[in-house]
């Protein structure tokens, strides 16, 4: 698996400002320097984390049920699950009790040096439409989705673009609440119940 990230040069700029008639002009240096960002995950790197078996640990149901708080509206629980390849992932829900069709279930992947990456997150029917930016920018099917159940996928192209690596989302119609969300994950994301599991003990209160 290639660890390289990308660098990026800051490029030594001599600024000029004339800061008041009583004043002097003076000169602002940047010192060249270089940032670090996180490496970019090829799409074939992403398919094979996603297919990568990835047993659920046996307190699993306990680490996702809710702990909902009388005066909290939002609920986060997760998960760390290790794939059969010896990666490390989290599985993380998301709830809003006020709107409990507004939840989000994600699969995290974490890299060696401890940067993590959205490989897949399915988002209930929240408020507001989802654009598509990188499809917006180049006149693209698909650029807008209406307020509906949704499935945002990683993609080499948006970080590529400088976008975040889940901003991509397509429709989903495999799931209609949080439970079923669940479910596709597990089918999506090569999750495996523990022996005598039941699915539907994920994020219960």
């Amino acid at each position: 698996m290639d660890r390289t990230k990308r660098t990026y040069p800051l490029a030594l700029l001599i600024l000029k400002l004339s800061i008041h008639p009583y004043y002097t002009d003076c000169d602002v240096v940047i010192i060249s320097a270089e940032i670090e960002m996180p490496r970019i995950l090829s799409d074939a790197e992403i398919q094979q984390l996603l297919q990568e078996q990835k047993p659920l640990p046996p307190n699993w149901a306990t680490k996702l049920r809710f702990r909902r708080k009388s005066q909290e509206a939002f609920d986060q629980r997760d998960c760390p699950v290790q794939g059969s390849k010896g990666h490390e992932f989290r599985l993380i829900l998301r709830s809003n009790h006020l709107h409990p069709q507004d939840f989000s279930v994600l699969l995290v992947f974490k890299d060696a040096d401890g940067t993590e990456y959205i490989l897949r997150r399915h988002n209930g029917s929240h408020p507001s439409k989802h654009t598509n930016e990188y499809e917006k920018r180049h006149n693209l099917p698909n650029a807008e989705l209406p307020i509906c159940f949704h499935r945002h996928l990683a993609t080499e192209r948006y970080q590529g673009a400088g976008l975040r690596i889940d901003g991509y989302a397509e429709r989903a119609n495999d799931y209609n609440d949080i439970q079923t969300a669940q479910g596709a994950m597990v089918r999506d994301a090569r999750l495996i119940l523990p022996l005598n599991s039941q699915l539907s003990m994920l994020g219960d209160n």
